[in-house]
């Protein structure tokens, strides 16, 4: 199993054991960077997958407990145990991440949509926090005579902006 094998338990001297492997060396209790190619540890490259892994082996670096204060030149990410930068070797998570628009770029102007969206297998994701991030987003994205799923509405506001940007009587579409 490699988690036993990159994340063995500590084993009080300030690094982690061998994990039961012969001949391993000790591992240390953080690591500054990870670089993971998911293919080769899981047999497949399924973007969510990967990205779970992922997860899985930032929240494994080390404790969630800060650094003492005499270590202040290191950043506040670093006092949380992470890594600085994880290194994917994914192809489907390289394909996911030119998709992946984050609704404050579209706002900003930094990031600009296509003028000509279309359905797509791999269509476009707008990520965005709140829902008023989320529906300043419509605008962007729903055009006159669209046909718009909208899963897990509330009260129907979102639904009714959804439907009127369909219709063409909504905000102008950018």
């Amino acid at each position: 199993d490699w988690r036993r094998v990159a994340f063995p338990p500590a084993d009080g001297t300030g690094k982690r054991g061998d994990g039961g492997i012969e001949g391993a060396r000790s591992l240390p209790l953080r690591y500054d960077a990870l670089s993971l190619d998911v293919s080769a540890m899981i047999g497949n490259d399924l973007s969510l997958t990967a990205l779970s892994m992922v997860d899985e082996f930032v929240s494994r670096c080390g404790d969630r407990t800060p650094v003492p204060k005499g270590n202040s030149e290191k950043s506040p990410f670093l006092s949380l145990g992470g890594p600085r930068a994880v290194i994917i070797k994914s192809k489907s998570i390289s394909l996911m991440s030119r998709r992946l628009v984050h609704s404050q770029r579209l706002f900003d102007g930094t990031s600009v949509l296509p003028t000509t969206l279309k359905r797509s297998p791999e269509p476009l994701w707008i990520a965005g926090v709140g829902v008023d991030e989320y529906r300043r987003t419509i605008p962007y994205t729903v055009r006159p005579g669209d046909e718009v799923l909208e899963v897990g509405c509330h009260y129907g506001r979102t639904t009714v902006l959804l439907h009127e940007a369909a219709r063409g009587g909504g905000e102008e579409f950018h």
